[in-house]
């Protein structure tokens, strides 16, 4: 979550109406994206991140940890 505010040009960001079924049998609890718009007539509340740049987010992670663990205290 942290990483789309800090490298938004690593997702893609789609604009949808979300919301969480509060009542249905088989999905209560669940979050429901409304990505085939069948719920035109309400507008959108959520930024979702539909796509990402896998190799670009794995690679920015894993330098940001070892770089983290080559200068914390907890390295040998």
């Amino acid at each position: 979550a942290v990483l789309v505010v800090t490298h938004p040009h690593l997702f893609e960001l789609t604009d949808m109406y979300v919301d969480v079924e509060l009542t249905g049998e088989i999905s209560r609890g669940m979050t429901l994206f409304d990505q085939r718009r069948t719920l035109a007539r309400t507008p959108p509340n959520c930024r979702v991140a539909t796509k990402i740049d896998a190799d670009k987010s794995r690679s920015l992670v894993l330098t940001t940890l070892l770089d983290y663990s080559s200068s914390s205290s907890f390295s040998s």
